[in-house]
Order: structure tokens, then sequence, then C-alpha cells
């Protein structure tokens, strides 16, 4: 593996561990904070009907037109927020089903429904999911008790979608997701590029050194780069010198010697 293919590795490496790091906080942070919204949203318009319809609730008779009026509050109530809204009485007798699944009259304060327990006869919010066979989906359920004068005369049960909030908080992360893919991709861009200014003056110094070795004397590196780099070709770059001049005057002594040596050779030859 080459010196710059390393350099950006291990940036990748930091890179991504850099961005898990911030970003996993981030997506549950972010997870947390829309299901609270989303359950803050939905008590708040459960105890806003709550309110508006106890005095009807507690009035409510056989012979009282009152049931009329509470249809069309519960039934706009449900239309406006998307929502299936269910009412009963203090016995957990439904009173309305803005979604008409369940009859007037049945008994849902039952172990299977535990939310209109807690309303009914232990006068606390409930809140609380569950998932449902018939819309193929989970729902989020906010219970409150619908009181008149301090006492409990019903309960009202506002179930609604977790859908849309589950697709919000994908986008949120598929976003985040995007920023830190981008910043890696970034980050290697730029560590590519410092690579190469790294890698550059140590490939010259590379081929100064190869070319020293073929034989010639003349190759130089270029200083340039890092302090340490910009060291290491001016230390090549005086060794060079130096071999050179010791070769070239070692070959000019050889040279000299041997003319020297041939002068009294030849003498010695025409004797």
């Amino acid at each position: 593996m080459t010196l710059r293919a390393r350099l950006v590795l291990s940036a990748a490496y930091l890179l991504v561990a850099v961005v898990i790091v911030l970003e996993v906080p981030l997506w549950l942070n972010i997870e947390r904070r829309a299901t609270a919204e989303f359950e803050s949203g939905v008590l708040g318009n459960a105890a806003i009907l709550a309110s508006r319809i106890s005095d009807l609730v507690a009035q409510r008779s056989p012979n009282s037109d009152t049931g009329a009026e509470l249809s069309r509050i519960v039934e706009s109530t449900a239309s406006r927020l998307g929502a299936r809204v269910l009412l009963t009485d203090g016995t957990g007798d439904v009173i309305i089903d803005s979604s008409d699944i369940a009859a007037p009259g049945a008994r849902y304060a039952t172990s299977q429904r535990p939310e209109f327990t807690a309303g009914l006869f232990e006068g606390r919010i409930d809140i609380r999911r569950r998932f449902s066979q018939e819309l193929n989906q989970e729902l989020l359920l906010v219970t409150i008790p619908v009181l008149h004068r301090g006492e409990v005369v019903g309960s009202v049960r506002v179930s609604e979608s977790l859908a849309a909030i589950r697709a919000r908080v994908r986008r949120s992360w598929l976003g985040l997701g995007a920023i830190g893919v981008g910043a890696v991709a970034l980050g290697l861009a730029l560590a590519w590029f410092l690579a190469g200014s790294l890698v550059r003056p140590v490939r010259a110094l590379q081929d100064a050194a190869v070319s020293l070795g073929e034989g010639n004397l003349e190759a130089r590196a270029v200083s340039e780069g890092p302090a340490e780099i910009a060291t290491l070709a001016h230390t090549f770059n005086r060794m060079a010198g130096v071999l050179s001049a010791n070769l070239v005057a070692q070959r000019d002594f050889l040279a000299n010697a041997s003319h020297q040596l041939r002068t009294p050779l030849t003498g010695l030859r025409l004797r």
C-alpha cells in the first residue's frame, strides 16, 4: 500500500469515528424529542377536548339533547386531528366512537384496555403505545379522565398513528446521514490533497536517489514540502555532492596515476 493510500485510509478511519460519535447521539435525541413533542401535542388536544365536554358528559341523560352536541364536538375534533376519539362514561361504557368501531354502550374499561381503568378508577392520565392489527401500524393512545367539579364522570381516549412521526424522524436521520457522508467525503478530499503534498517531495527524493544510484552524479532532490522532508532532501543533496566530489577526485587521481605510470613504462619499452 502506498504512503498516500495509508494517509488517506487513516484519515477515513478518524473521520468515520468522529461522525459516528457526533451523529449517533443526535439521532437518538431527534427521535426522543420528536416523540415527546408528538405525545405532548396529543395530550394537549385530549385535555382541551375533555375540558370542553365535561359539562355535557355530566348532564347527559336519555331525555336530554346533549348527545348530539357531544357527537358534534367529538367528531369535529377527530376530523381536525386526523385521529380516533373514543368517549366513555364513568363506568367505562362507550358513549361515542368517532370511527364507529365500538358500539355505544360497549364496555371498554376491561383488562384488555387498562388505559380506561387508569383514567376512570385511578383518575390519572395514561399514555401508551399499541400495535393495531386492523390498521397494521403502531398507535399512540392518550387517555384522560373527564372531570366535573372534581369528580370523574367519564374518560376520553385519543388514538393517533405514529407513522407520521416515524417518517419525520427517518427524514431527519437521512438528512444527518447525508451531512455525515458529505463531511467524510470533504475530509477525504482534503486528506488526499494533503497526502499528495507530503508524497510529492518524498517521491522526488526517491527518484533522485534512484538516479544517483544509476550513476547520474548530477541528480539532486528538490528541497520542498514539510520541514522534515525538506531537511532530508537537503541532507541527501549534501551527501550526493560529497559523493560526487569524491568520485570525481578518485577518477582524476586514477587518471593522473595512470598517466604517471604510463610514461616510465613507455621509456622502458623504447630502450
